[in-house]
């Protein structure tokens, strides 16, 4: 019996020992993910904006601290509760100086794109251009003065040194034809090898403007009546107070390039007074006395007309109208087969032509 009685009491010790072992672990798990819960209040600052603290419950707080004799000799972490934080509020947390914390933001803030900056720029392809303007001024429906002037240029980038050769094309260059040129002044070192040949020097240069080397100028008696691109007339009629303009115009049945910008501006007399003004099509643009019509472009043999009336006249003098300017380009030259060509850099380059017509018509007599 009284073995049995020993027995019996060191089963009964061995099953309280477990239950106290048992009751131990199950604190210190409650402990530890308290303690967990309470990280991640923490951590989830490290997300910035659009995130808000947690608060742990004091009950729960109350229980950690009882089960768990260590946690309550650690460093406690406090977090002021706040609706919301923000990015900046991070460093607020953080015992680095401001320094260091920018410099690391700094290196952080994405791929390094220095490199770019190291490419090159974009380069404009060497190119010879043939600039031509045309000017007509015209009155009672005939011309009056007609002056054809041009100039051969270069432009883009040049980036090689070179001696290079330049070759004017046609018959129109030559001298017995009446053309005009010389080099031009403050220009490259040209050097004439014979009647229609330069020898030039080209060093390394940008020329975001072209560079003139050669101009000239194409006399009336080269120039007919079917280079003229457009022919313009116009008419007036007046009664009493109200006046109509009408000007008509027609691209030459000869002429072959599509003709581009082109602006129409009537000028009246400043001391002329009226109620109104009405345009036919309607202007882009009415400025005082100044009325202007613009057109992207006029196609081969393409004709119209625009019409300005003048109503309730008050005032004004000898005439109304005071001159009408037209301006318009084309990507050709007056003389079709006046050209010229470079030789650079082992490559040829045929000149781009640009051709520039101004109209000024006066009033008819």
């Amino acid at each position: 019996m009284q073995i049995m009685k020993l027995i019996f009491q060191g089963q009964m010790q061995r099953v309280g020992g477990q239950q106290d072992q048992s009751n131990q672990q199950n604190k210190q798990q409650s402990s530890k993910s308290l303690q967990q819960q309470n990280n991640r209040q923490i951590n989830l600052l490290d997300y910035g904006e659009n995130f808000t603290s947690i608060e742990v419950s004091k009950i729960q707080i109350q229980q950690a601290s009882n089960s768990n004799e260590e946690q309550s000799r650690t460093n406690s972490i406090q977090v002021k509760p706040k609706l919301q934080q923000n990015a900046n509020d991070l460093l607020d947390l953080d015992d680095r100086s401001s320094h260091q914390i920018q410099v690391q933001i700094e290196q952080s803030s994405g791929p390094d794109l220095s490199f770019l900056n190291l490419s090159p720029l974009k380069q404009n392809e060497p190119c010879l251009k043939m600039l031509e303007k045309m000017v007509i001024a015209q009155k009672d429906g005939r011309l009056k003065e007609l002056k054809i002037f041009g100039q051969i240029a270069l432009d883009g980038d040049f980036i090689f040194d070179d001696q290079s050769n330049l070759q004017l094309l046609g018959q129109y260059w030559q001298d017995n034809q009446g053309c005009q040129r010389r080099i031009t002044p403050n220009s490259l070192d040209l050097q004439q090898l014979n009647e229609n040949s330069y020898k030039m020097v080209i060093k390394n240069a940008n020329y975001k403007v072209p560079k003139g080397i050669i101009d000239y100028i194409i006399p009336t008696k080269a120039f007919t009546q079917q280079r003229i691109p457009v022919i313009f007339l116009y008419r007036l009629e007046c009664v009493q107070s109200f006046a109509s303009y009408c000007l008509q115009y027609k691209v030459n049945d000869q002429w072959q390039a599509p003709l581009q910008d082109i602006i129409i501006e009537v000028n009246l007399e400043k001391d002329i007074e009226f109620d109104d003004l009405k345009t036919i099509p309607v202007a882009q643009n009415v400025n005082d006395k100044q009325i202007t019509w613009k057109a992207k472009q006029l196609l081969q043999q393409q004709k119209g007309k625009l019409i300005l009336n003048l109503i309730g006249i008050k005032k004004q003098g000898p005439q109304i109208l005071n001159h009408i300017r037209i301006s318009l380009k084309a990507n050709t030259s007056v003389i079709e087969n006046m050209d010229s060509i470079m030789f650079y850099n082992s490559q040829e380059y045929k000149s781009q032509k640009k051709l520039s017509v101004e109209y000024k018509i006066y009033p008819n007599s």
